[in-house]
């Protein structure tokens, strides 16, 4: 190999990192992913690599190749032919805008049909992270661009066996490379996606923690939409629970009921676990009637709800309920223990039950 070929093909290679590099940063720092200007940027990177690898094809006698396919098809591996067809259509039109005898077959051959064969291909490669299927499909892709060599070049064969080593070498290495990379990089961004979802959620239920439950309370307190109410809810008793059946089924409650609690919540409940078997729910923009009400429904939705130990084995729960209304956001631990103490009476009373200061309230109103 001459020291020409050695620079062209490093040229090549720093022309993929780049546009790994770049596609990264788009894909990290810009939310969320289907914007129209993120799906614009993808587009452009991939097919402004395309097109400068134009610019440094690897000669083979009066025979030059260049790698435009490999960024386009690495596009329809990663992100599938809504992004792909664009920039195959501006690469193609590059290609052509250059003119020659080779302008076409170079198009047809050196650009569509490898990309065509990426995005039929795009389903088994990439998208099942098996890595000897996108191996095979590499692979696939620049067979179907060699097509070119053997059948337009004059003495087409003969070129095919003089540059197909170094060709497959660098296409199919290269494309290994940067799958390593995009593996790695999903990896380390699923990793912070988790990190930051443990940093603001239970691991156990994933609700909400008491530390981000309340920065969204303050969020909702901004916005004033008033009124506003803490609302504790427990498990009727969670001990005997774990106490009969251990603590995996009781574990397997905790998350079913949350799941409950969560499928409640909208635009004006929040909901956090607050610790154990207590839960903690923030209702804003509505009357004293139409949270109790709400509440109410709840209560109804868990006592019908059959819930399952960890060896499958169905039970039913019952939850108590207290709540209470607030003014200040800044005076919030007053208003837990308010709402604490309406909910040890609720257990006091009976349990399966809801307690307030305000049910006077509501029953004048009524």
């Amino acid at each position: 190999m001459t020291i020409e070929k050695l620079q062209l093909i490093l040229a090549n290679i720093a022309l993929l990192f780049m546009m790994h590099v770049l596609l990264s940063a788009v894909h990290s720092k810009l939310k969320p992913f289907n914007t129209k200007f993120t799906y614009l940027l993808q587009v452009t990177i991939v097919s402004l690599t395309s097109i400068a690898m134009l610019y440094f094809p690897i000669a083979f006698g009066d025979f030059r190749f260049d790698f435009r396919a490999l960024p386009l098809m690495l596009l329809a591996f990663i992100l599938g032919w809504k992004h792909t067809i664009p920039a195959l259509i501006l690469v193609s039109l590059v290609r052509f805008s250059f003119g020659g005898e080779g302008a076409i077959p170079g198009v047809i051959y050196g650009t569509m049909i490898p990309t065509i064969v990426a995005m039929l291909l795009s389903k088994n490669a990439f998208a099942m992270k098996n890595v000897f299927r996108y191996l095979t499909g590499s692979v696939a892709v620049i067979l179907s661009s060699d097509l070119f060599i053997i059948i337009v070049v004059p003495n087409g064969w003969e070129v095919f066996k003089d540059i197909f080593p170094l060709r497959f070498l660098f296409f199919v290495s290269s494309a290994y490379m940067i799958y390593l990379m995009v593996m790695e990089n999903r990896k380390r961004l699923e990793l912070q996606n988790r990190l930051k979802f443990f940093a603001n959620h239970d691991p156990l239920t994933g609700l909400y923690n008491n530390r981000r439950f309340f920065e969204k309370v303050k969020e909702v307190f901004i916005k004033k939409d008033g009124p506003y109410y803490i609302a504790m809810v427990d498990i009727d008793y969670f001990k005997k629970i774990n106490d009969t059946y251990g603590h995996v089924s009781g574990d397997k409650i905790l998350s079913a009921f949350a799941n409950l609690l969560l499928s409640n919540s909208g635009k004006n409940l929040v909901v956090g676990r607050y610790g154990g078997e207590e839960f903690i729910i923030h209702i804003s923009g509505m009357s004293p009637v139409g949270v109790l009400n709400k509440l109410e429904a709840i209560r109804n939705d868990i006592e019908r709800t059959t819930f399952y130990t960890h060896e499958n084995e169905p039970m039913t729960l019952t939850a108590s309920i207290g709540f209470t209304n607030y003014v200040n956001v800044q005076n919030m631990e007053l208003t837990i223990d308010i709402a604490d103490q309406e909910l040890y009476k609720a257990k006091r009373n009976g349990r399966n039950q809801i307690s307030s200061n305000l049910i006077e309230q509501i029953n004048k109103k009524s």
